[in-house]
């Protein structure tokens, strides 16, 4: 049976694996950026349905580990993912080009810095729905399963 430990490694594994695959085109440390994003987001969506709906007895499970949640989420979620990552990377685009036109060091970093947080989000964004589906297909193939509504 799926514990925190497990939830939390296969969502890190999950989600790190969705941000990769998704971050095909993109090199260096904006990269390195995105798995992390991935990773954390993944850790992240693999908590929530517990954080949601607490493990207080073996029937807690209703409408944040259910199939209903699994596939309406996918619905509504998966075709947003790819235009928040392009606004996502778009932001970091932005930031790259005025650290290169900057003549002041500071700038110049912080620039840099906001870069590579904004590769970090659209990491982030790939990770954290396939973290939460992550959890459900873990619990689905326990002894309780997923209920279908709630």
């Amino acid at each position: 049976m799926p514990n925190r430990k497990m939830h939390l490694g296969v969502g890190h594994a999950i989600g790190g694996g969705a941000a990769a695959l998704a971050a095909r085109d993109v090199y260096g440390v904006y990269y390195l950026a995105e798995l992390a994003g991935g990773v954390v987001g993944g850790g992240v969506g693999a908590f929530l349905p517990d954080r949601i709906e607490p493990a207080t007895s073996p029937r807690h499970r209703s409408i944040a580990h259910s199939f209903t949640t699994a596939v309406g989420g996918t619905a509504i979620v998966a075709p947003r993912i790819t235009p928040w990552q392009e606004r996502a990377r778009e932001r970091a685009a932005q930031h790259r080009a005025a650290a290169a036109s900057s003549a002041d060091g500071w700038t110049r970093f912080w620039n840099e810095l906001l870069a590579v947080f904004w590769h970090f989000v659209a990491g982030f964004t790939a990770g954290l729905p396939t973290g939460y589906l992550s959890h459900l297909g873990l619990d689905a193939f326990t002894p309780a399963g997923l209920p279908v509504l709630a």
